[in-house]
């Protein structure tokens, strides 16, 4: 049930990265990931899949670091524009940060 580069199965939520025009797309379960997309509309590269459990909501910060709510998981996960991980945060009363 995997789908090639550029094809969306679960699309989810989509947001805009303000500096590049780049559109950023999460996918729901069972893909599990972001796909990044150019202002053409053209594949550019996904990640995700082997970190993210249910990713529901996606933003992009004015520095251009991708914003992701998990749901399922209670967690937010901040990744750069490459798609490395910089922070992990669990969703209780408090944010309390994984790493």
């Amino acid at each position: 049930m995997w789908n090639s580069d550029g094809q969306l199965l679960y699309p989810n939520r989509v947001s805009v990265n303000r500096v590049t025009g780049d559109f950023i797309v999460s996918e729901r379960s069972p893909t599990d990931q972001i796909q990044i997309f150019n202002q053409h509309g053209h594949f550019m590269f996904k990640f995700g899949a082997n970190i993210l459990q249910h990713p529901r909501g996606v933003c992009v910060d004015s520095q251009g670091r991708i914003i992701v709510v998990e749901c399922k998981v209670m967690r937010i996960i901040i990744f750069d524009s490459y798609g490395n991980v910089l922070q992990k945060f669990n969703c209780s009363p408090y944010l309390e940060l994984l790493e």
